[in-house]
Order: structure tokens, then sequence, then C-alpha cells
């Protein structure tokens, strides 16, 4: 073997599993928030996007009880900052619910005034075509942010 090859055992390729995203709630901390468009692409830069997102930020508020500290929208991803309110509580629910709630606006708005730029906006999961905003979560932030 000469100094170009490189000979690699098989038995030592380790196959690591997806990485799920690890949310901490701990009590009356705050808590920083990222979160991308899927493929990073730039989807906030539609004001229409934009204005759904802080709606659905300000009713997710309301229901799960916390402070907005911060946020900023980039266009293709979000920053947060949130404070939360109650002692029991779940960043994983309040980022489902808000999230949830801007795809769902979006989805209409585009099959309403946008049809035929709807198709843009899926992609097959699971053999089925899915209307896609947001990246999926993988990895973790140590401590007590997200």
């Amino acid at each position: 073997m000469n100094h170009h090859e490189l000979r690699i055992n098989p038995r030592m390729i380790i196959k690591s599993p997806r990485k799920k995203m690890k949310h901490y709630n701990i009590p009356y901390h705050a808590h920083e928030l990222t979160f991308t468009c899927y493929h990073r692409y730039d989807y906030l830069k539609d004001p229409v996007l934009c204005e759904l997102f802080i709606r659905a930020l300000g009713i997710a508020k309301e229901k799960f009880s916390f402070m907005i500290w911060a946020y900023v929208l980039m266009p293709n991803h979000v920053h947060l900052l949130i404070y939360t309110e109650n002692e029991i509580y779940s960043i994983a629910s309040i980022l489902r619910y808000i999230k949830s709630k801007t795809s769902s606006g979006y989805r209409r708005y585009v099959l309403n005034q946008m049809p035929d730029y709807f198709d843009r906006y899926c992609v097959i999961s699971k053999g089925k075509s899915v209307f896609r905003i947001w990246q999926a979560a993988q990895g973790f932030s140590p401590g007590g942010t997200d």
C-alpha cells in the first residue's frame, strides 16, 4: 500500500442514530430557540409568512404563558428568546404549536392565493406529499437553552 491509499476497516465504521432534539424544561430559565426553514430555503422573505409567524407566536404566548424577550426573523431561520412563567411547561409543545399554526396558515394562503406555487413547498415524507416550511429538529443545546 502506498501513502496515497487508505484502507478502512468496515468494523470501525460506526453508524450513529439520528439525533433527536433535547429540550430542557427548567423552571424560571430563559430559552433561546433557533429553528430553520426547510433546507434553509429563504421562505421568511415572504412578509405573509412572517406575519403568520408573529401572529402564531402571540397566540402561543397567551396559551402557554411565556414572555417574549426577543425574536429575530431571518430569511431562512428564526431566533426566539422566551421566559416561561409556569413551573411546569414543555418547550417542545410550544415550538410544535408555533410551527404548526404558522405552517397551516401559510398552507391555506398558498392554496388560495398562489396555487401554482403549492408544489414547491411539498416534499415526500413516509410515502406521502407533505407541505413543509420548517426543517426537522436535530441535535441539542446543553444547559437551560434550546
